[in-house]
């Protein structure tokens, strides 16, 4: 049996049982040396996945609380003139520019 070099540090070796079919898909797909970091992304894809759908979860039980509707109803109450101020001023500054000046102001920073 060939000795196996130590993981480089803050890094751990694991061992997951796959199917066959799975492997081999993955091992055409990803050139060797490339493996580790394509495993390490879809496992942190997967993690971040899993957590936005615990946030979307809570979204959605808040929005069938009661006690939740009736507070989103009175912050909407508070500001929604406030908000429709806002929009209202956005607007007439989009308004006032033309086409191009617009596509400046959406592709800057892009």
């Amino acid at each position: 049996m060939t000795p196996t070099k130590a993981p480089p540090k803050g890094k751990q070796k694991r061992t997951y049982v796959l199917s066959s079919q799975t492997l081999e898909r993955f091992e055409a797909q990803v050139a060797p040396g490339k493996r580790g970091v394509a495993i390490d992304e879809a496992i942190n894809h997967w993690l971040e996945e899993q957590r936005l759908a615990k946030i979307r979860a809570a979204f959605e039980e808040f929005g069938r609380d009661e006690e939740s509707q009736a507070l989103y109803a009175q912050i909407d109450r508070e500001c929604s003139r406030a908000s429709d101020e806002v929009w209202s001023a956005i607007d007439d500054d989009w308004s006032k520019m033309s086409a191009e000046e617009m596509d400046k102001e959406f592709t800057a920073g892009a």
